[in-house]
C-alpha cells in the first residue's frame, strides 16, 4: 500500500487483533488534534489492550536527537497509563524499524512512521504480509533488539 492507505489498514489490523499486537516504531507523534492519526491508532492501541490483546510497543530513544526522545516519551507514557507495555531501544543504537504484527501471522511493515505526515500526506509504501512464517521471523527480530523500559 502507498501513502494514505497504509492508517486504514494499520487501524483494522489493531481493531481485529484477538490475542497479541507487537509495535516497532522509530517515530511515534500524537497530539490533542482532533483528526491526528496517529493519535486515533494510539487509541486503538489501548483499546486492543483493555479488550484482552496483549499490547507491545517499542519506540526509538536516540543517544542524540532531543526532540526525538520527548515526541516518543509522550505517547508512550500515555500508552502506558493505559496499560500498554512500552519499551524503548538502547540509546547507544538507532532502531529505525518499523512494523506491526497482529496475532503472530498479519505484519504490516514499511516505510511509514506514526506521524500525521507520514499517514496523510508524505509518499510512503509499506507492504501487509499474510504469513505465520515471515511474522515469526519480525518477532525473534523484535526480540533481539536491545530495550530498556
Amino acid at each position: 500500500m502507498t501513502d494514505g492507505q497504509y492508517y486504514q489498514t494499520a487501524l483494522d489490523l489493531i481493531e481485529t487483533a484477538r490475542q497479541e499486537l507487537q509495535v516497532a516504531m522509530f517515530l511515534f507523534k500524537i497530539n490533542d488534534r482532533k483528526n491526528n492519526r496517529p493519535s486515533r491508532l494510539a487509541d486503538a492501541l489501548i483499546r486492543a489492550r483493555k479488550r484482552g490483546v496483549r499490547v507491545t510497543v517499542l519506540l526509538e530513544r536516540s543517544g542524540r536527537d532531543k526532540d526525538l526522545n520527548r515526541t516518543n516519551r509522550q505517547v508512550g507514557r500515555w500508552l502506558k497509563k493505559n496499560g500498554v507495555r512500552v519499551r524503548y531501544d538502547s540509546p547507544a543504537t538507532t532502531m529505525h524499524a518499523k512494523f506491526l504484527v497482529a496475532d503472530r501471522r498479519r505484519a504490516l511493515v514499511g516505510s511509514h512512521n506514526l506521524t500525521h505526515a507520514a499517514l496523510k500526506y508524505n509518499h510512503e509504501v509499506s507492504l501487509l504480509l499474510d504469513s505465520p512464517e515471515l511474522a515469526g521471523k519480525l518477532l525473534r527480530y523484535f526480540e533481539r533488539l536491545p530495550k530498556s523500559n
